[in-house]
C-alpha cells in the first residue's frame, strides 16, 4: 500500500493527538457505534412507521454506495478492505448500500453456481464491516444473466420482472445467496441482523426509463409471445367481453383482435411526466396498468420466495422499481414493500465534462428544494399512510458549482420528511474510466475528492443526519407550501422524472413548528437551529445570538455548521466542532469563558491584537475538515 493511501485519512480528518487538553476530542467515527447488529434486526416502529432496531433503539443510517469488493472475482486483501472501511467509518459512515451484478457473482453459461472467490470477498467484507459498526443495505440483483437471456430471446431490461424463466433464474441466485453461511460470522445471510434490507432489484421496472418503455413494440421471439399472452390475459380479466374492450378503446382495437384469442398486440406503455405534451390513449393506459400488474406480481413472487421458501422472516424487503411509476404503482409498492427505496440525482442528465466557463449552478435549495421534499415524500407517504424510506442513491453532477450543497442540505431534508437512511452514489476505490471519476461525474473518493466541495460537506452531512429534528413534511404540509407553476421545465429536476411528481412545485419559505428549521427557497438559504447544532447555508454575513461569521467573499455561497460534541447545549458545552467551506471571521459573543482551538481545520487563530474575546480568523488549511474549540 502506498504512503498516501495509508496516511490519507489522518491528513484529511486531521486526527491530531491532543496532549494539551484534558478532554478527549471525538472524531466523526464516534457517530458509528461498534458491532453492527448488536441492537437486533432493523424493523419498523409501529407508531411512527420509521426505522428502529428490535430493542427499540431508533435506526438512522448515513453512508455511501460501494460494490467493487462485494462482487470481485479476484481476491481482495483484508488490508485493502479494512483501509476502505476504516476511512468510511472515520467520515461518519454507518451503512454501505451495494448492488449485485450476477454475471460477476456467478459462474456457468447461465450462472449455475456462485463464484467462490467473489463469495469469499463478500463474506470477509461483511465481517470486517460488521465489526466496525457498518451496516449493509443489500441489493439482490442489478444486472446479469437474466438481462442477457432477455436480450438473447427478444427482450430487454423490462423483462427481468415479467418473464417466468428469467425470474426463476434470478431467484435461484437469491436463494443460494441468502442460505449461504458466512464462515467469518457463523450466520447465514438470511439470519444476519447487520443487513438492513433486501432490495429486490435496482431500477427493475416494467417502464422505468424512457428507453425501456419504448421496447415493447420491438419485442421478438419467445419474449414477444409471453408478454403478449400475459397482456391478453390481463385484458380478458379486466373487460367482461370484447365489446366492452372495444367500447373503451374505440378504433385502437382492430378488426379480428380479441383477448380470448390472445392476438391483441402490445403497445409501448406511456405515462405523462412533467416534460410530456400529450396524455396517454386508452390502450396505452391499459398497457401501463398491465405493467403495474406485472410489477405487483413480481413483488409478490419475491416476498413469497424470501419469507416462505427461504424462510427469511425478519429482513425488510425493499425496492426502487416503483420510481417513475403512476399513482397505482406507488400505491401497490406501499402495500407490498416494507421499506421504500428512492433514487435522487439533483441534477442528473447527459452532462458531459464542461469547460469552466460553461459550468452550471443549480442550488439544492433555491432551484429544487421543494421538489426534493415532494419527491422524498413519495417514498414516505401515500394518501396519508406512512412507510419508512431510504434514499439508496443521490448525488449532484460535479460540474454543478453548488454540488456541495446537496450533502448537508439533503441530510436536513431527510430529517424533515422522516427518511431514515441515505447513501450517496458512489464511493470509488478503483481505476475506472474518466467519466466515473472525480474528474467529471458523481464520484466520491478519499483520494480524488475535493476537500471543500466534497469531503467537508459530506462529513457535515453525517452530523446533520444524526440531529434530532422533528418530522414535518407530509402531503398536507406540501399542499400548504406549494403552488402550481406553469413555466415549463424545472431547472433542477432529477433524471428520475418521477411521474408521481405531476407538476413543478414552488414555495417561498418553510418554518418548522418548533422554529428549528427555516428554508427560504427563492433566496436559497437554510437555517437549522437546535440547542446542540447550528447549520446555515447562504451568502453574506451570518448572524446568530451565539456566533457570527463573515466570509472574506460575501458574494460567495457557503455553508457553516457547529455541533456540541459532549451532548450538552451550546451554553454548557465544553467541546464544539465547527465546519465551514469558506474562509472568514468567526466571532463567539454568545459563548462564555475562554476557548482554545485545536485541529488544523482553517488554521484557526485568536486575534490577540484586538481586545475581542473568542474571535477567530478561519483560513482553510489543505486537507483538513473541521476546527474544534475547547472551553478552558
Amino acid at each position: 500500500m502506498n504512503f498516501f493511501v495509508k496516511t490519507s485519512l489522518a491528513i484529511v480528518l486531521s486526527l491530531v493527538t491532543i496532549t494539551q487538553a484534558k478532554t478527549k476530542i471525538p472524531t466523526p467515527a464516534s457517530l458509528v457505534p461498534s458491532n453492527a447488529g448488536k441492537h437486533g434486526f432493523v424493523t419498523i416502529d409501529p407508531q411512527t412507521k420509521r426505522l428502529m432496531f428490535e430493542d427499540g433503539t431508533p435506526a438512522r443510517f448515513y453512508g455511501v454506495c460501494f460494490q467493487s469488493y462485494l462482487e470481485a472475482t479476484t481476491p481482495i486483501s483484508d488490508e485493502t478492505m479494512t483501509t476502505l472501511l476504516d476511512d468510511l467509518k472515520e467520515m461518519g459512515v454507518n451503512v454501505i448500500r451495494f448492488q449485485t451484478h450476477t454475471t460477476k457473482m456467478q459462474e456457468g453459461s447461465l450462472g449455475e453456481k456462485i463464484n467462490p472467490v467473489a463469495l469469499d470477498n463478500r463474506d470477509r467484507f461483511f465481517a470486517h464491516a460488521i465489526k466496525r459498526g457498518i451496516y449493509l443495505h443489500m441489493n439482490l440483483h442489478t444486472r446479469g444473466y437474466g438481462q442477457e437471456l432477455a436480450k438473447k430471446y427478444g427482450g430487454n431490461s423490462e423483462c427481468i420482472v415479467m418473464i417466468d424463466d428469467i425470474i426463476e433464474m434470478n431467484n435461484k441466485f437469491v436463494t443460494d445467496m441468502l442460505n449461504h453461511v458466512n464462515p467469518h460470522t457463523g450466520r447465514a445471510y438470511k439470519d444476519e441482523p447487520a443487513i438492513i434490507s433486501l432490495q429486490l432489484g435496482n431500477e427493475h421496472h416494467t417502464y422505468s426509463r424512457e428507453g425501456w418503455r419504448n421496447k415493447y413494440e420491438r419485442h421478438t421471439g419467445p419474449i414477444k409471445e409471453e408478454v403478449q399472452r400475459k397482456f391478453n390475459r390481463f385484458l380478458k380479466d379486466k373487460y367482461a367481453s370484447r365489446d366492452a374492450l372495444a367500447k373503451a378503446w374505440g378504433d385502437l382495437l382492430k378488426d379480428g383482435e380479441n383477448p380470448a384469442k390472445g392476438n391483441v398486440p402490445v403497445c409501448n406503455p406511456y405515462v405523462r411526466t412533467w416534460k410530456d405534451t400529450r396524455d396517454p390513449n386508452a390502450k396505452e393506459s391499459d398497457m401501463v396498468l398491465f405493467c403495474d400488474a406485472m410489477q405487483i406480481r413480481y413483488h409478490q413472487i419475491m416476498r413469497d420466495l424470501i419469507r416462505n421458501k427461504i424462510g427469511d422472516k425478519k429482513h425488510m424487503i425493499s425496492d426502487n422499481g416503483w420510481i417513475r411509476g403512476d399513482r397505482l404503482m406507488r400505491q401497490t409498492a406501499h402495500a407490498n414493500l416494507d421499506l421504500m427505496d428512492l433514487q435522487h440525482y439533483w441534477p442528473h442528465g447527459p452532462r458531459w465534462r464542461l469547460p469552466q466557463k460553461d459550468a452550471f449552478a443549480v442550488s439544492t435549495i433555491q432551484d429544487m428544494g421543494i421538489s426534493i421534499l415532494a419527491s422524498m415524500n413519495t417514498a414516505r407517504e401515500f394518501d396519508g399512510v406512512k412507510k419508512p424510506g431510504f434514499i439508496t442513491e443521490y448525488n449532484s453532477h460535479m460540474d454543478n458549482q453548488y454540488a456541495w450543497e446537496l450533502y448537508p442540505v439533503h441530510a436536513v431534508m431527510c430529517n424533515l420528511t422522516g427518511i431514515d437512511g441515505t447513501t450517496v452514489w458512489l464511493y470509488q476505490s478503483d481505476s475506472r474510466p474518466v467519466w466515473w471519476s472525480a474528474d467529471h461525474w458523481f464520484s466520491f473518493n478519499r483520494v480524488y475528492s475535493d476537500v471543500r466541495e466534497r469531503l467537508i460537506p459530506f462529513v457535515l452531512g453525517a452530523y446533520l443526519a444524526r440531529v434530532d429534528v422533528k418530522e414535518e413534511i407530509d402531503s398536507e404540509k406540501l399542499k400548504e407550501l406549494a403552488k402550481r407553476v406553469d413555466d415549463g421545465k424545472a431547472k433542477g429536476l432529477s433524471v428520475d422524472f418521477d411521474a408521481s411528481l405531476e407538476e413543478k412545485l414552488a414555495a417561498k419559505s418553510f418554518v418548522s413548528s418548533d422554529k428549528q428549521v427555516t428554508i427560504d427557497f427563492p433566496q436559497g438559504t437554510m437555517m437549522l437551529n437546535t440547542p446542540q447544532a447550528i447549520f446555515h447555508v447562504g451568502s453574506g454575513s451570518f448572524k446568530h445570538p451565539m456566533f457570527t461569521f463573515t466570509p472574506y467573499n460575501t458574494d460567495e455561497r457557503y455553508c457553516i455548521g457547529l455541533f456540541a460534541l459532549d451532548g450538552q447545549s451550546f451554553e454548557d458545552a465544553k467541546i464544539i466542532r465547527v465546519f465551514s467551506i469558506a474562509d472568514g471571521t468567526f466571532n463567539m459573543p454568545g459563548f462564555s469563558g475562554k476557548w482554545q482551538g485545536y485541529n488544523r481545520f482553517n488554521k484557526a487563530s485568536r486575534r490577540s491584537s484586538e481586545n475581542v474575546s473568542n474571535q477567530w480568523t478561519l483560513d482553510r488549511a489543505p486537507n483538513v475538515l473541521y476546527f474544534d474549540l475547547i472551553r478552558d
